[in-house]
């Protein structure tokens, strides 16, 4: 009992307190939530003491970035110079040593404040370029760029374009390609050049994959690009193959030149030596298909088509004519051609333009209407002095035909520039081939008409009726063959009735027909009425049905 008012021994390292019991003994039990509360630091507490020691360490690094610039470079270079060599390490050998310069490397990025972890990371390259200022060195640059071509790609790719280009002239423009390309680093593999009106040039360029799209830019723009066209080819996997088969034939070639010099037996011999020659020609094959392909990915092939380019110079001429004179109101006709002889007509000529030039100096000619560049045309709409591009222009002629004619028909006009008023090229013309028909007015019928129509009648009539009987002639003729014939059968089947007649057919419900027989009768008995035949020649009246028998 005098041990009760003991002090209690309380022990923060083990979290226990301990209790003095009888005997000097103490013992181990579980604290209160009070003792533990009282013994340790709460959250907020350990909140505050956190957020004032990152508060005294932002203080240090606001301190430490106030050095002056060539400090920070010194150290950031020493940072990149540790990274590189950790990064240069073997994972197999990375052991203390790395672990140590790793630290050092960010003892001083800690030291220098001028860099964070991405930096280091920008700054691991040997060859890496020093910043002049520590501020985000490397933190502010994107992703690298992608690849731009198939080498960096590791791909084997053909390129290959066609191009149509229309220039105003074709010799120059030549000139003009083979100096873009040579500028490129290129070269010309192959020409073909046709002259005259219509002159056309065929280039074809070898280029630089690298060099491939510029080329094809700079040759698009030498004149009106008209079509063009891009087309690739991945033959990685085909020369992957045929190295590999190249490597496997080699090996091949060289087992059989060894056995072929090993080998005593003459037969042995030739057979190893056919099989060596077989072995060399495919060889020799596959790798000229190597070639010819690594040759078509090395360089980029480009064909150009260099056409001149043609104004199209043209002009069209549509006719048409209405009866009667009054000064070409009624243009356009209707295209009716055929008037009574003597009779107005007049003719409308339609004139359109349909070429890319002013056409200037129009003329219509036709020398059976004698219309020459004298004759006075009526103007309907526009005028013969200039045309322009799409527009139209009609005039009108009166004539009197008093036969039937042929025009022909035609309209020139010279194309000349619009701004400078040069003539380009020749004279465009177009021909209208028509025809005029004309026919005499009709006469009054007289007598003398009416006498002869009913006589012409008539003779249709006779000529029918003729034809008639020669088309039933005909079609007798043929039957003629047959008449005997017929008659033949028709005598043997007369003699047929007579030798076998027709026996009476019997009708269900009337008795029995009689017959004559050869045969004398069978006797009846007696007192029975016996049926005579009648004699020879002579006529046996019909007996009553009531006397004849029964039929059963």
């Amino acid at each position: 009992m005098g041990n009760q008012g003991a002090a209690t021994v309380v022990t923060p390292l083990i979290g226990r307190t301990i209790w003095p019991i009888a005997g000097g003994r103490t013992q181990m039990r579980r604290p209160s939530m009070a003792v533990l509360a009282n013994t340790h630091p709460t959250t907020r507490q350990l909140r505050q003491r956190l957020l004032a020691v990152l508060a005294v360490l932002a203080l240090l690094v606001a301190a430490c970035g106030a050095d002056d610039e060539s400090t920070s470079i010194s150290d950031a270079a020493d940072s990149g110079g540790f990274a590189a060599d950790v990064a240069s390490d073997d994972s197999e050998d990375f052991d203390d040593d790395a672990m140590e310069d790793e630290g050092r490397s960010s003892d001083v990025v800690t030291d220098g404040g001028s860099a964070d972890s991405g930096n280091l990371a920008a700054q691991g390259d040997a060859e890496a370029p020093a910043t002049t200022s520590g501020e985000g060195s490397g933190l502010g640059e994107g992703p690298e760029p992608l690849p731009q071509t198939a080498a960096d790609l590791g791909r084997k790719i053909i390129f290959e374009a066609t191009i149509n280009v229309e220039v105003d002239n074709v010799a120059a423009s030549e000139v003009e390609a083979k100096r873009i390309i040579a500028d490129l680093g290129g070269f010309l593999f192959g020409q073909s050049t046709t002259g005259g009106s219509a002159a056309q040039s065929t280039l074809v360029f070898k280029v630089l994959p690298e060099d491939f799209n510029r080329a094809l830019a700079g040759l698009g723009e030498i004149g009106e690009l008209r079509s063009q066209s891009v087309t690739t080819d991945d033959v990685t996997e085909r020369i992957v193959d045929i190295s590999a088969r190249i490597e496997v034939m080699e090996l091949g070639v060289e087992r059989l030149s060894t056995a072929l010099e090993n080998t005593s037996d003459f037969e042995e011999f030739a057979r190893v030596e056919n099989l060596l020659l077989n072995r060399e020609a495919e060889l020799a094959v596959l790798k000229g298909q190597l070639r010819t392909l690594e040759d078509r990915v090395d360089l980029s092939t480009i064909t150009l088509v260099l056409g001149q380019d043609l104004l199209q110079n043209s002009v069209t001429l549509e006719t048409t004519f209405y009866e009667g004179h009054d000064d070409g109101v009624g243009c356009p006709g209707e295209g009716n051609s055929s008037v009574e002889t003597g009779s107005a007509l007049t003719g409308c000529y339609e004139i359109t333009n349909t070429g890319d030039l002013t056409l200037r100096d129009l003329q219509l000619v036709d020398t059976v209407l004698e219309i020459d560049e004298n004759t006075p045309l009526i103007p309907i709409f526009g005028e013969l002095a200039e045309l322009a591009p799409g527009q139209s222009t009609v005039v009108a002629y009166e004539v009197t035909p008093e036969r039937r004619v042929r025009p022909r028909t035609r309209v020139t006009g010279q194309p000349v520039e619009a701004d400078t008023a040069e003539s380009v090229g020749t004279r465009v013309s177009s021909i209208n081939n028509y025809e005029i028909n004309t026919f005499d007015p009709p006469e009054e019928p007289g007598l003398n008409d009416g006498f002869g129509n009913g006589f012409d009648t008539a003779v249709d009539i006779l000529k029918a009726l003729w034809k008639g009987l020669v088309a039933i002639v005909g079609f007798l003729i043929p039957m003629l063959v047959l008449l005997p014939i017929v008659w033949v059968l028709w005598k043997t089947w007369g003699a047929y009735r007579k030798r076998f007649p027709a026996q009476p057919k019997q009708i269900r419900g009337q008795p029995a027909p009689y017959y004559q027989s050869s045969a004398p009768p069978p006797a009846d008995p007696p007192g029975n009425t016996v049926f005579q035949p009648p004699a020879p020649g002579r006529k046996t009246p019909k007996p009553d049905e009531a006397e004849l028998p029964e039929s059963e």
